[in-house]
């Protein structure tokens, strides 16, 4: 028995080692105001309400008419693409970042919904409008770029998806992601893992809600996937894309060796198709 005992306090041990782990690597990632200033000289900070919800957005104005908006994932902040925000050139174009709601600096309560994530977005860009607004989305950022563009086809020139979840049918759950629904191990979890885990237990339902308006986009829209990625299945998401996107409209990229951080594994990759994509 005395083995058994040892082995569920070694196993208790490495449990909390983890999480303890988790904790910090979470807190060593976050930019404060001060650190993005380090690394984004030109950066401008903003802390600002959109209703009940307070939203830090990152704003590099390059003297331009045409803004690119990035979207991150989950987990994630605005430094998801801050090596493109630093990447001269990209620097022909105004550049704009933030921390989704429950994530980074912003308001730390979650918000599944895509429709609500659109419309903080909408409230950003109104913010920093210019004639041209092209939408880069990466993972969970993915649909909210997309549901975006084709409700304000007025507004959004063009969109890419970098790996995105969007099949509603098809959404991965992982077992390490009941960590953040069960009550008795949520509290565990920094603020943005607890974020995480409620946004994607409610991602199928909200994708099942804005279904229809995949229909709706006419405007060029770029999805880059890779042939690899375990967290967003190609073959579901691909092919979701392929039938609900009008073909005339939808740029599809796969890479069959690369997986879900193919945007930064594959910086240059990614950055090049991204210019060539803006640039048309």
């Amino acid at each position: 028995m005395k083995w058994i005992k040892n082995i569920l306090w070694l196993v208790s041990g490495l449990i909390l080692l983890s999480i303890a782990l988790v904790h910090i690597g979470s807190s060593w990632m976050k930019y404060s105001n001060q650190d993005i200033l380090k690394a984004l000289p030109l950066a401008e900070i903003q802390m600002k309400f959109h209703g009940d919800v307070k939203v830090r957005t990152v704003y590099i104005d390059n003297s331009s008419d045409t803004t690119i908006v990035f979207i991150h994932g989950a987990p994630g902040s605005f430094d998801a693409f801050i090596s493109y925000m630093k990447d001269t050139s990209l620097h022909n174009y105004n550049l704009l970042a933030y921390d989704r709601p429950g994530y980074g600096e912003s308001s730390l309560y979650p918000m599944p919904s895509i429709l609500d994530q659109s419309d903080i977005l909408l409230n950003i860009i109104n913010d920093h409008s210019t004639n041209i607004i092209f939408l880069i989305g990466h993972s969970y950022g993915g649909p909210i770029a997309g549901y975006t563009a084709a409700k304000n086809p007025n507004l959004i020139s063009k969109t890419i998806m970098i790996a995105p979840l969007i099949d509603p049918y098809n959404e991965p759950i992982f077992w390490f992601s009941h960590f953040a629904k069960w009550k008795a191990t949520k509290w565990l979890l920094p603020n943005d893992f607890q974020t995480a885990g409620t946004e994607k237990f409610e991602h199928s339902k909200t994708l099942k809600e804005i279904g229809p308006t995949w229909k709706l986009i006419h405007q060029p829209i770029l999805h880059i996937h890779g042939g690899d990625d375990s967290l967003a299945p190609p073959t579901y998401n691909v092919n979701y894309s392929q039938s609900m996107i009008d073909s005339n409209y939808l740029d599809l990229r796969v890479f069959p060796n690369e997986g879900h951080l193919i945007l930064w594994e594959k910086y240059e990759l990614t950055r090049d198709i991204i210019l060539d994509f803006v640039r048309k």
